[in-house]
Order: C-alpha cells, then structure tokens, then sequence
C-alpha cells in the first residue's frame, strides 16, 4: 500500500475512540475508501504531469479526463466515508 492510502487508513483508525472497532461492512468500506484515495491521487498526478489540456485525437487541445476522474473521484470518496458513520467523538469540527 503506497503513502496516501495507508496515511488514510491509519487517521481514520486512530481517530477512533478506545475500543471501537469496524464491522465487516465498515471494514469493506473502508477497504473501498482506500482504492478510492489511490485512485484519486493518480489522476491529481496525471493532471500535475499533463495539465488541464492534453492534445485531442486530431491534435486539437481537449480537457484531460483525469479532471473529471479526480473530481467525481472525491466526491465518491466523501460518500464512502460518510457511510463508515464514525462516532460523533471522532469526528473533528
């Protein structure tokens, strides 16, 4: 597992008040959440290296689809994490 996914990982495990535990259904939310993050930054790292234009099949400019990706990407991120539906104490303001 690379550097983001297990940073991830271990924050939302850490933040967990003493003696909580995931069930199989969290820990497979979890699991999805992770494959998500990995994903996501692989695109942020495709729009870093390639920018927001890449040349089109006819080399005209077109919008690189790893935009889209990495956005619709954070947006299902922020959809699994809610559905782990961590307790209020390890939530943060």
């Amino acid at each position: 597992m690379s550097e983001p996914e297990t940073h991830l990982i271990e924050a939302i495990r850490t933040g967990l008040p003493p003696g909580t535990e995931f069930d199989e259904r969290e820990e497979a939310l979890l699991d999805l959440a992770t494959r998500q993050a990995r994903d996501v930054e692989r695109a942020e790292a495709d729009l870093e290296k390639r920018g927001h234009l890449v040349p089109g099949s006819q080399g005209q400019q077109v919008v690189n689809s790893s935009l889209s990706e990495a956005r619709q990407g954070g947006v299902m991120l922020g959809r699994l994490l809610v559905a782990l539906d961590l307790p209020e104490s390890a939530r943060r303001p």
